[in-house]
């Protein structure tokens, strides 16, 4: 089976069915086997039969790339995702952020994205009360980590402690 596995991952075109490529995807990440991993994740997003399985797919294909060094597809990615509504656009945005706060040591960066969510977050709670539309429920710990967040860049950005732009 695993020689079978091998043998599709050197072509992931080949692969017609997107639960056989998000699988070889994911078996792949166990092995750690990145480069063959990412190619899969890309097979399945192209594959993918909705919005919801291609965001999904999106975020472990962004952890790949980051985990690989490829910091500029994983931002794309999530970049991308961020331009959704929700908890697909916060989860992508708290990555975001964690990249400007940590990789780039961009504070303001990171705390304006914070700050964005927000807005966002309360624009879509707005437009959902004046439709009647139900609210995307957003999980607690992806609020909290903004509350966090938003707190620790604003120490960080308070006067005497310097900024880092």
């Amino acid at each position: 089976r695993h020689v079978e596995a091998y043998r599709k991952a050197s072509d992931p075109r080949g692969i017609r069915s997107f639960h056989e490529a998000a699988g070889l995807a994911r078996w792949f990440e166990r092995r750690r086997e990145w480069a063959i991993c990412g190619a899969m994740y890309e097979r399945a997003v192209d594959l993918a039969p909705d919005a919801d399985a291609s965001d999904a797919l999106l975020f472990d294909h962004a952890r790949v790339r980051r985990r690989m060094g490829d910091w500029q597809a994983a931002v794309d990615a999530w970049t991308s995702l961020s331009r959704r509504t929700g908890i697909t656009a916060v989860r992508a945005g708290i990555e975001l952020a964690k990249v400007a706060e940590h990789r780039d040591r961009n504070h303001e960066a990171a705390l304006a994205r914070v700050l964005t969510m927000r807005n966002n977050l309360e624009v879509e709670d707005q437009i959902a009360r004046m439709t009647g539309r139900r609210k995307q429920a957003i999980p607690l710990r992806f609020l909290e980590d903004l509350d966090k967040r938003e707190a620790r860049l604003r120490r960080k950005l308070s006067p005497g402690k310097g900024s880092t732009a």
